[in-house]
C-alpha cells in the first residue's frame, strides 16, 4: 500500500501528531483545522478535514476504535507516551477529599514531559482553588486540572515553595511546603483570601505523598 503523503494529508498528520503530543488525546475537528495552519495549510471547512483523515485510514496510519469510535494513531509515534495511573483525589481547598489508592484510570502522557521519570509517577485530579496563583511550568493549578506527582520525592529540610501532595488524617491536599524552624507549613496559593495554612509537627498524622511536577490542563 503506497503510504506516500501529499502536502496535505501531511499536514494533517503532523497537526494529529503535535497535539497528541502536547496534550495527550486527540484533537476536536475544530482545533485540527487550527492545528494544520501552523504547516502551511488552511482549510475552509470541517469536512476538508473529514476528508483528510479518511485518507489517513485508508493508509492505515490512523484508525476509529471499534469501542469508543475516537480517532487513534497507528504508527511508531505512541511509543512516545506512556500510560499514567490515576488514583483518587486531591482537594486544592481545605483538605476534604479522602486519600483512596483504588486506581481510577489512566492518562496518556508524553514521555518528554516526564523527563525521564515513569515508574514513580502517578496523577490525581485536584479540586478547589487554593492554589490557583501557584504557577509550575507556566501553568496554574486549577480546578479539575490533573497534577503528575513524583512519588519518589523526598522532602529536606532545605525545601521552600515546592507543590506537594501530602495526606493528613488520611485526606489529601495540594498545598506549597515549606520547612520552618520547628514545623513543616503546608501554604495556599489562591486568589481568594479564605484559605489558611496548615501547619504539622513530627507528631502529626500526615504523610508527602510526592512533589507535583507538572499539571495537565482539562479542556
Amino acid at each position: 500500500m503506497n503510504t506516500k503523503l501529499n502536502k496535505k494529508e501531511d499536514a494533517v498528520f503532523k497537526a494529529l501528531k503535535k497535539f497528541y503530543n502536547t496534550y495527550g488525546k486527540m484533537p476536536t475537528v475544530r482545533e485540527l483545522m487550527l492545528g494544520v495552519r501552523e504547516f502551511g495549510i488552511n482549510f475552509k471547512s470541517s469536512r476538508s478535514i473529514a476528508v483528510y483523515l479518511e485518507k489517513l485510514e485508508v493508509k492505515k496510519l490512523v484508525r476509529r476504535n471499534v469501542d469508543t469510535k475516537k480517532l487513534e494513531i497507528l504508527d511508531g509515534f505512541k511509543k512516545a507516551f506512556v500510560d499514567i495511573p490515576i488514583y483518587g483525589g486531591a482537594n486544592c481547598g481545605v483538605a476534604s477529599i479522602f486519600a483512596d489508592e483504588y486506581l481510577q484510570g489512566t492518562l496518556k502522557v508524553a514521555k518528554s514531559i516526564l523527563k525521564g521519570k515513569i515508574d514513580d509517577i502517578f496523577a490525581v485530579q485536584v479540586s478547589g482553588d487554593s492554589m490557583n496563583r501557584y504557577e509550575l511550568n507556566g501553568k496554574n493549578i486549577e480546578e479539575n486540572d490533573y497534577v503528575l506527582v513524583d512519588s519518589s520525592y523526598k522532602p529536606s529540610k532545605e525545601d521552600k515553595d515546592v507543590p506537594v501532595l501530602a495526606v493528613i488524617d488520611g485526606l489529601a491536599t495540594v498545598k506549597a511546603l515549606w520547612y520552618l524552624s520547628d514545623k513543616i507549613g503546608l501554604f495556599p496559593k489562591s486568589s481568594k483570601k479564605e484559605f489558611r495554612p496548615i501547619y504539622l509537627t513530627a507528631q502529626d498524622e500526615f504523610i508527602i505523598n510526592g512533589k507535583v511536577i507538572e499539571i495537565l490542563k482539562v479542556a
